[in-house]
């Protein structure tokens, strides 16, 4: 819970990032078979719903420092703090690109990858399903 009674969250399940509104959260990102590099970027771009040929609501850029299996993509709560405040649950489109060449982990053959919004001060929902 927060300062001010509201309920905090941030989990990802089956690339659905639950997010409350304004918090803050860190998305482990890895590539199966491929080792980060010193150098590398990688940009999170998070995009109205069904909005993926429009320019991003956000774009978090990564430079990776040294050589790694794993990146921790840190949003801040400026990061989730997106679109209009709303007193239901909004749906996002994310994806997130490698060097500005390829797209590893966004829209395809499964659908797209979903990042929802919470409003604040909801109790936590149960996303275990």
């Amino acid at each position: 819970m927060d300062k001010k009674g509201g309920y905090i969250m941030f989990e990802i399940k089956d690339d659905v990032i639950h997010v409350t509104r304004a918090s803050k959260g860190v998305i482990e990102f890895e590539i199966p078979g491929y080792t980060f590099k010193a150098g590398d970027t990688i940009e999170l771009r998070i995009y109205e719903r069904a909005g993926l040929n429009e320019l991003p609501l956000k774009t978090k850029e990564i430079t990776v420092k040294e050589d790694a299996y794993t990146l921790d993509i840190e949003l801040t709560c400026e990061d989730t703090d997106i679109g209009k405040p709303d007193i239901k649950v909004v749906e996002y489109w994310y994806e997130i690109e490698l060097n500005d060449e390829q797209t590893i982990l966004g829209y395809d053959e499964k659908g797209a990858k979903v990042l929802k919004l919470y409003p604040k001060g909801v109790e936590e929902p149960n996303v275990e399903s």
